[in-house]
């Protein structure tokens, strides 16, 4: 995917759930469950500020080039996003 900014800037982008929610029409309860799933399926992820040794706490961020890279390795269209990472259970009304 050709983007507009370097590399540099692009790599600076962290977005929380919301945001990649919004820009890429994925329903936030989505991003959720994929974050759970055992294995771990959807866009890469990382949590800041959480204690070591537990498993809650933080703040989940998606890094925008990240994104991008792995919608690059994926062999799916881009246009069929939702194919990628599952079916949407509570659709946007």
């Amino acid at each position: 995917m050709k983007n507009d900014l370097p590399i540099e800037k692009l790599a600076d982008v962290w977005l929380n759930t919301r945001q990649v929610s919004k820009m890429y029409n994925i329903d936030f309860e989505t991003l959720k469950r994929h974050r759970y799933s055992k294995p771990k399926r959807g866009f890469p992820y990382h949590v800041i500020g959480r204690l070591p040794g537990t498993n809650f706490g933080g703040y989940v961020r998606y890094n925008k080039y990240e994104i991008e890279k792995y919608l690059e390795t994926v062999k799916y269209p881009k246009t069929s996003i939702k194919s990628i990472l599952g079916d949407i259970t509570s659709p946007k009304m």
